[in-house]
């Protein structure tokens, strides 16, 4: 069965509901424009290999090592 999300579910990060811009999303979210991960719950390095498309990839996640997010370096 397809996901069928709103307006306002697809300008979301689907992982932690954060609002996403739509340039964000048309590059690195999946093809349906969507993103999956964000700058607010993921690193730099994982959204470039995918993650926000919902690829997965071999770089440690954020949530099991919460000392890699993005919003840590602040």
């Amino acid at each position: 069965m397809p996901l069928s999300l709103t307006l306002s579910d697809e300008r979301r990060c689907q992982h932690c509901n954060e609002h996403v811009p739509q340039n964000f999303r048309r590059v690195y979210g999946d093809k349906h424009d969507i993103a999956h991960r964000c700058f607010a719950c993921d690193s730099y390095i994982r959204i470039s290999q995918g993650t926000a498309a919902g690829l997965s990839v071999h770089v440690p996640d954020p949530d099991q090592y919460s000392y890699r997010r993005r919003e840590d370096l602040r």
